[in-house]
């Protein structure tokens, strides 16, 4: 699906006119007649039989209660192949951002390991907090923890053991590094782990530990 797909279809602004007709033989008339119920009974069979849509892969469970809990047009056309591409989230995420600067709250969304996170800079004049719970329904709320949840563990793996393998991977943890350490380390806040836990290749992989 793409953000072409996601937008409101143009009319032309030029008026189609009436061709002029002439009288045909009644066979003629007949036949024309019947091919435009075959050709209508046609499509509507094609019609009738078109696939549904089927979600595939760990993540289908929550792409079909997305679906059935879209709250939007937008959300609706996005979920309606039951996936989310790249252009649908960043879609949702401008429509978020757009909807919370026009409330009055400055926010910016900041690029992180494939996704976005926010800068939100306090504003004590207005509640904050309900603005962007207002403006993530029907825009980022049902589609961003899909597809950075995908995105950062696409075969639903435990997180420490990805954590530990993009440690390893990157050159940062020693190669006998595993889960059950990681997991130790970043319950006890990194005391004792055996990297620099200021490294940011750390944060990296705590962003983003499929990369």
């Amino acid at each position: 699906m793409t953000v072409a797909e996601l937008g409101t279809a143009r009319t032309s602004p030029l008026r189609a006119k009436r061709l002029p007709t002439r009288q045909g033989s009644p066979q003629l008339s007949w036949l024309s007649t019947a091919g435009m119920v075959l050709g209508t009974v046609g499509v509507l069979a094609l019609t009738a039989c078109s696939p549904t849509p089927e979600a595939k892969g760990p993540y289908a469970p929550e792409l079909k209660q997305a679906r059935d809990a879209a709250s939007s047009d937008f959300e609706r056309q996005v979920f309606k192949d039951l996936d989310i591409s790249r252009a649908e989230y960043e879609e949702a995420v401008k429509r978020f951002v757009d909807c919370v600067k026009g409330k009055g709250v400055t926010i910016s969304a900041v690029p992180t390991d494939g996704y976005y996170q926010y800068d939100v800079i306090n504003n004590p004049a207005v509640d904050q907090d309900a603005i962007q719970e207002s403006c993530g329904k029907g825009t980022r709320n049902l589609i961003e923890p899909i597809f950075v949840d995908r995105l950062r563990n696409p075969n639903k793996e435990d997180e420490n053991e990805l954590f530990a393998k993009c440690l390893i991977r990157n050159g940062v943890a020693p190669a006998d590094y595993n889960a059950e350490r990681a997991r130790k380390d970043r319950v006890n806040g990194f005391k004792g782990a055996p990297y620099d836990s200021s490294d940011p290749r750390v944060a990296h992989c705590n962003a983003n530990p499929n990369t």
